[in-house]
């Protein structure tokens, strides 16, 4: 399935119009002529995947973002790894390419150059002109321009009042026991997990990809390619059992995300860990968006039928290959890996909710996998962020963080452990307590002795 999205935040504000006033008769370099892509932001045409991809290479070379195949009037964003959709350009497919989700479309010449959206609708639901012919690039830029508006608008409160211009936590810790964030999105990595003994995934000499060399890959990532696997599956079930959920407890970070729930001002917390910690604290399904995947389903990659949680934990368990009992497929959990597209729900709710969020959370996570590093992005211009990591990331891009004197206006950092800076955060807002019998709480019912629960809540008392 196609990863699709509603609304960018990478979407220039003045599309080069100048520059792609012949795109739909420019060749690409290499000489290609049809089915180009034209950059939204230097005019660029390129070749897509179906022939050279330099449309992909130039995005490489010059980090334009997005996009538009003029033949079809796609928009693409290399930055969102997605296809970005509106409701409006939905209707246009529908109405004007026979139903056709990528036929190309017969458009109506734009002429007003301010117009609302209901006018808008009216203009390209008027079916007059060409296929494209009746339309030039700038008139069909003028149009996308309109219809991807709202996602341009700015906030209308000026950026030095946010935390009255100088970011601190103890400032945020403050608006949330005032009850000025209720819809807090916490994004979570590996280094929430690396207390519970689940190494992280980059770490230079500790992480996962560091050591790998027992399962002879031909380099680290390969183990979570799905080529790889599917001709040599053997690698990643080997490490399936040291990693495979019921061997670990959840930490405090994963209960502070619990907490923030019980409170009644968790939107949703977005994680990219496999090894379902979140649904072990207790996070409600329902308040969970695992982007790349976890252990708890699993499917057969040949036919796709469903593999009960507790089949594939005794293939796991026993470092045996399972198999379809339809096809005689090689079976996966249901985790993301290199080649495929992520979830549906995470394309669906990260469109949804960071407009909503008032407060973003960001612990334990390197930033570096996209689309999910970018969703740091979607959030309102007024939103407080807060970096709690062992190092600073996300400071490289546009949109990123930023940070020190002169430029931070609403981003805060706590660079160290995570669990000590969670409990910190807790300690600020008066719930140190709360989150230490929550832990206590759920440690508990895990099947721990009593003896072991306080033992590992006292060390993690920092």
């Amino acid at each position: 399935m196609e990863a699709r999205k509603q609304g960018c935040p990478h979407t220039p504000e003045v599309f080069n119009l100048e520059q792609t006033t012949e795109a739909v008769s420019v060749p690409c370099d290499c000489g290609n002529t049809e089915n180009n892509w034209v950059c939204l932001d230097c005019g660029k045409v390129s070749c897509g995947s179906d022939t050279n991809n330099h449309a992909k290479a130039h995005f490489e070379e010059t980090k334009h973002p997005l996009a538009i195949n003029f033949w079809n009037l796609t928009i693409w964003c290399y930055e969102c790894h997605s296809t970005i959709y509106h409701p409006i350009l939905d209707e246009v497919r529908k109405e004007e390419s026979d139903g056709e989700e990528h036929g190309e479309l017969d458009l109506p010449k734009i002429d007003d150059d301010d117009l609302d959206q209901e006018d808008l609708m009216q203009q390209l639901l008027g079916k007059v002109g060409g296929l494209l012919g009746g339309m030039s690039p700038p008139d069909i830029l003028k149009t996308l321009q309109a219809i991807l508006e709202p996602n341009l608008a700015k906030d209308d409160v000026p950026l030095e009042t946010i935390l009255d211009g100088t970011p601190t936590i103890e400032k945020v810790a403050q608006c949330i026991k005032e009850g000025k964030c209720r819809n807090i999105i916490v994004m979570t990595g590996a280094g929430i997990s690396v207390a519970a003994g689940i190494p992280d995934f980059r770490s230079p000499t500790t992480g996962l990809y560091a050591n790998l060399q027992k399962y002879n890959l031909p380099y680290p990532e390969a183990i979570f390619e799905l080529g790889f696997f599917k001709n040599n599956p053997e690698p990643f079930y080997l490490l399936a059992k040291e990693i495979f959920p019921g061997n670990y407890k959840p930490t405090l970070a994963h209960h502070f995300i619990k907490l923030l729930e019980n409170k009644g001002i968790l939107l949703r917390n977005f994680t990219q860990n496999i090894d379902t910690l979140e649904r072990v604290a207790r996070v409600s399904e329902e308040k969970l968006v695992e982007a790349h995947g976890s252990f708890a389903t699993s499917h057969c990659t040949s036919c796709r039928a469903v593999i009960p949680l507790h089949v594939m934990k005794t293939h796991v368990m026993n470092s045996t290959i399972p198999r379809c009992s339809r096809c005689n497929g090689i079976c996966k959990p249901d985790i993301v890996f290199f080649g495929e597209n992520l979830p549906a729900r995470y394309f669906q709710l990260a469109s949804e909710d960071f407009d909503k969020c008032d407060l973003l959370i960001v612990v334990g996570t390197s930033l570096q996998v996209r689309p999910f590093a970018t969703l740091i992005r979607d959030v309102s211009a007024k939103t407080p962020r807060i970096l709690i990591n062992n190092e600073v990331v996300g400071t490289d891009e546009y949109g990123g963080f930023k940070f020190g004197e002169g430029a931070a206006f609403r981003d805060i950092k706590m660079i160290g452990d995570c669990q000590e800076s969670i409990v910190k955060l807790c300690e600020l807002i008066g719930w140190k307590d709360d989150l230490m019998e929550l832990s206590r709480q759920n440690l508990g019912t895990l099947g721990d002795d009593l003896d072991q629960v306080e033992a590992q809540v006292e060390k993690l008392n920092l």
